[in-house]
């Protein structure tokens, strides 16, 4: 069920495809997804209830689908991707269970003039699969698990995770490897020069036991 110009309070579908729609949930609402959740042409998500899916998230809709608004996806089915060819800013994205795969560049946090959402892989693993994942919360909170963790691994950083605009605190990136150990890279930021506000784009990848192959050359590199 898709209520435009309204809010919608409770629903329950099969798999949820909208087109020229403008999907409003209202605080404390839920709307459960028992497959795919496919956003077409023309669809705007504002919510500040809850959107949760067993299926995959396929963004075909041109925009970020999401308003600047402070709803929250849940993604609990086993292995789910996130896709299409429009790139998702999500505000409070909650991965459970199994392994969710990246097919396309997204973000949490929400949008820049309200970014305070976060990422909870929880127990789930996050697969980059060569593709970055933002993080517009500049809070230590802008990433929380409990045993999950994101797995990137690639030679070529193609997979990373961008943690923009940095504020005082320890942000640590739960990395974790093919094999399930915990890797996770961690940065204390204790201070700003002349109101400048950090950027962290930080990626990982396999190597032999004397470190080969030695690491390509990065793109930039501000201390």
């Amino acid at each position: 069920m898709l209520l435009v110009g309204s809010f919608l309070t409770s629903a329950k579908a099969q798999m949820l495809t909208a087109e020229n729609t403008l999907l409003m949930l209202s605080t404390g609402s839920q709307l459960t997804v028992k497959g795919d959740v496919l956003l077409k042409a023309g669809t705007t998500i504002t919510s500040n209830g809850t959107i949760d899916l067993i299926g995959n998230w396929i963004n075909n809709c041109g925009t970020p689908a999401f308003t600047n608004s402070s709803g929250t996806v849940i993604m609990n089915g086993f292995n789910q991707y996130i896709g299409g060819f429009s790139p998702t800013v999500f505000f409070n994205l909650n991965l459970f269970n199994g392994t969710k795969t990246l097919l396309v560049n997204s973000t949490s946090g929400g949008h820049i003039s309200s970014p305070i959402g976060s990422l909870n892989c929880n127990n789930a693993i996050l697969n980059l699969k060569s593709h970055v994942f933002r993080i517009n919360n500049f809070n230590p909170t802008g990433i929380t698990r409990t045993t999950g963790y994101i797995l990137g691994e690639d030679a070529d950083y193609s997979s990373k995770v961008w943690w923009a605009f940095l504020a005082q605190g320890l942000h640590t990136i739960p990395f974790g490897n093919a094999a399930g150990a915990d890797i996770s890279f961690s940065l204390l930021l204790v201070g700003t020069t002349g109101g400048y506000t950090s950027d962290m784009i930080v990626s990982t990848y396999a190597t032999a036991p004397n470190n080969t192959p030695l690491p390509i050359t990065p793109l930039w590199l501000r201390m």
